[in-house]
């Protein structure tokens, strides 16, 4: 490669990791992309709901990756928002230091907590389910690290209505997103 473009792709990266706006526009495509496979994976839940049938290991791969990809759209959302209220978490070489939010483990309880927002009981049970789908349901067969990220009996089924109450969760992770945006924009446009 080009020096010019290292340093243009360096840039262009150190720009981007520190911009809000791009974690919650990653977030909202992820959530989109996830919207798209719902249909399909309603209709494989609802079959197996009402005990129509049992479902194929396509069809749970397709379930699987609807929910990893869901589960990653929250944790790009919360990552977002910890860009703004946690600045400390950019070092000066531009690297993320997700160390004590729970964000470099794709923990989404802890990374829920990190930006200080209560869970109660049902998103408690929620977030663990989305993340041990981006774990489990990634990109590889099975986890890089499973022998790290064994599954501790948490991995519990997801119900219909888990699909609301992610479409529920994710607003509200958006709302608050929103929220601190515009504090965070009117802090820095006033000073």
């Amino acid at each position: 490669m080009q020096p010019f473009a290292v340093e243009y792709y360096r840039d262009m990266y150190e720009k981007s990791v520190t911009c809000s706006d791009l974690w919650r526009i990653k977030a909202k495509t992820l959530f989109n992309a996830a919207s798209m496979l719902k249909p399909e994976v309603h209709r494989i839940w609802s079959d197996i709901t009402f005990g129509r049938r049992q479902y194929s290991t396509e069809e749970r791969e397709i379930a699987g990756v609807y929910l990893m990809l869901a589960g990653m759209a929250i944790e790009n959302l919360l990552k977002g928002i910890l860009v703004i209220v946690e600045p400390a978490i950019v070092k000066p070489n531009y690297k993320l230091d997700w160390k004590n939010t729970g964000g470099n483990k794709h923990d989404l309880i802890a990374l829920w907590q990190s930006v200080g927002i209560t869970l109660n009981n049902d998103e408690t049970i929620l977030l663990q389910k989305f993340t041990n789908h981006i774990l489990w349901d990634g990109r590889f067969p099975v986890p890089k690290m499973a022998i790290d990220n064994p599954l501790d009996g948490s991995f519990t089924p997801f119900f219909l209505e888990d699909e609301q109450s992610f479409e529920e969760m994710f607003d509200k992770v958006e709302s608050i997103y929103h929220h601190l945006f515009v504090e965070w924009y009117c802090e820095i446009s006033s000073s």
